[in-house]
């Protein structure tokens, strides 16, 4: 009988966790989770799959928590979640990595580089080691930030073209609707083509994952940028600040509020870089940008492309001088471009990505 009501329990306390995180209220789904947590610990043992179900539940609910704090500026709370989520994370394989994007992001905020360094190079070994590509595109784009600031700008640009060949391969290989994503080989549909054609946007994960992938790209081409200006490569920066509005252009739509943060972007760079140009005399030779002859260098540094298989918005300081990278997320979207770009590897309040 106990047993029984144990069990009533625990169904009720995890409809209750599941509406109150569909409504938004992380912090009130936290404590019924934690309730859940104990009990199953209680009845199944902490070594069971339901205890570890929920514990993933719990750790990503914390990252939520986490990142909506640091994005309101309450740094303090953000860090107490993000130290749950931490020790929640360990035994994860679907949120160890965001976590430890996420607790870089803490780390650079609060002007810790080089700790927020050491947590993405973590990242970085893990996801390496379960064939994360997706999320390694992120942490590349987000140690290019980090990278950045400690005023390291060649390896930067290193991590941003990584990252730029590994996304453009994910896109490339996204396979097309109903077609077998066993296949080696795949095409992914045409972003051009208008969403009547491919079926709603909200139910065709397929347009999903590719504005997804998409809004990377262009976060990935803005920080190649940053890059090249900050190396005064100012040509090469102006090409890569063209093909960041060209990219979120083809793949989220002219209306979207990325393009007119980029394109603002664009515009500035174009007018300050001419007018360095003008005041040295020096003139460089346009090249054009070839994230494909880095490729062969990728593939001899990450061995898992020997391998089969294959949002926030951002937000631009356009008064200083340089631009600086944004950040990509780890869990599926960009977060906030303000500098160099990261990925903040966190979710917002809507259970999306923000970037």
């Amino acid at each position: 009988m106990e047993a029984d009501n144990r069990m009533q329990k625990l169904e009720a306390l995890e409809r209750k966790a599941d509406e109150l995180k569909s409504e938004g209220k992380y912090l009130e789904a936290l404590d019924s989770l934690e309730e859940v947590l104990n009990l199953k610990r209680e009845i199944f043992g902490a070594a069971s799959d339901e205890y570890y179900q929920t514990a993933e539940g719990l750790c990503e609910v914390c990252n939520l928590i986490a990142m909506v704090f640091l994005q309101k500026d309450k740094n303090d709370a953000a860090l107490e979640f993000l130290k749950k989520a931490d020790i929640l994370s360990k035994r994860s394989e679907n949120f160890r990595a965001v976590t430890l994007n996420n607790l870089a992001c803490y780390y650079r905020k609060i002007g810790m580089n080089r700790t927020a360094l050491g947590y993405l190079e973590e990242a970085v070994v893990f996801e390496r080691s379960h064939n994360k590509k997706r999320d390694l595109a992120d942490t590349e784009l987000n140690l290019c930030a980090v990278l950045s600031q400690l005023g390291q700008h060649n390896e930067a640009l290193t991590h941003c073209l990584t990252a730029l060949v590994m996304i453009q391969d994910m896109i490339i290989n996204l396979p097309s609707d109903g077609e077998d994503k066993s296949k080696e080989k795949t095409e992914a549909k045409s972003p051009n083509v208008k969403d009547s054609e491919q079926g709603e946007d909200q139910g065709n994960p397929q347009k999903t994952q590719i504005d997804d992938l998409g809004s990377v790209l262009a976060i990935a081409y803005h920080n190649l940028g940053v890059e090249y200006e900050h190396l005064k490569r100012y040509d090469e920066s102006i090409e890569a600040y063209e093909k960041a509005v060209d990219v979120a252009t083809k793949y989220l739509g002219e209306g979207h509020p990325i393009i007119a943060n980029l394109s603002s972007v664009l515009k500035t760079a174009n007018s300050q870089i001419e007018g360095l140009k003008s005041r040295s005399g020096k003139r460089e030779e346009k090249s054009r940008i070839d994230p494909n002859k880095v490729k062969k260098k990728v593939l001899q540094k990450y061995s898992l492309y020997n391998q089969t298989g294959q949002n926030g918005w951002i937000k631009l300081n356009s008064s200083q001088s340089s631009r600086q990278n944004q950040t990509a997320k780890s869990i599926n979207k960009p977060g906030e471009l303000g500098h160099t770009v990261q990925t903040e590897g966190g979710v917002n309040k809507d259970g999306n990505n923000t970037n």
